[in-house]
Formats: structure tokens, C-alpha cells, sequence
């Protein structure tokens, strides 16, 4: 797996990071597959990213209780479009 972390504020507030994640993910094009949760990270919130029509998952997790989110992927799950959808969603959250 590969994990790519965003640079989130000091103090971020969970339901901030999770519209303008949401909001970066459709600016995108790409749809959200799911959202839930990882039995592993309590009160975290997961979700499944995909490119309409196109093969691979781009997964994020934002841990509340750690102020962290990052974007990653399994090898067995990846496309070339997660590379530019990485660039692009780390920009644009990491700029708000």
C-alpha cells in the first residue's frame, strides 16, 4: 500500500475536512463508492474513490481523533489516473 499524507490546520474542524474532501473529490469528476469507517481507526471516516467508467480505487481516511487525513492506495486497486488524482486533491485541500 501507499500513503500519501495532506498537511491539514493545527486545529482543523472534522466536519470542514470532511465537505471540502468531499467537495475536492466531485471538483474532480471522481464519485465517492463509499464511506464508512475502519474497525482499526475508531472515529475515523474512510472513503472509496473512484473514476467513473475507469478501473482502480483511490482510498482516503481522515482520523479525528489524530487531525490527520491521507490518500492511499493497494497496489492490486491502482490506475494511472490515482497519481494525477493525488496531486490535485493534496493540492487543493492542503491550499484551503
Amino acid at each position: 500500500m501507499k500513503k500519501f499524507d495532506v498537511r491539514l490546520p493545527l486545529s482543523p474542524v472534522s466536519e470542514k475536512v470532511t465537505a471540502s474532501f468531499e467537495k475536492a473529490v466531485m471538483g474532480e469528476s471522481l464519485s465517492i463508492k463509499s464511506r464508512g469507517t475502519l474497525k482499526t481507526i475508531p472515529n475515523c471516516i474512510h472513503w472509496h474513490i473512484i473514476n467513473n467508467g475507469r478501473k482502480g480505487t483511490l482510498e482516503a481516511t481522515f482520523d479525528k481523533n489524530r487531525n490527520r487525513l491521507w490518500l492511499c492506495y493497494h497496489n492490486n486497486r491502482y490506475a494511472n489516473w490515482i497519481d494525477d488524482a493525488i496531486e490535485k486533491l493534496r493540492k487543493t485541500l492542503e491550499s484551503n
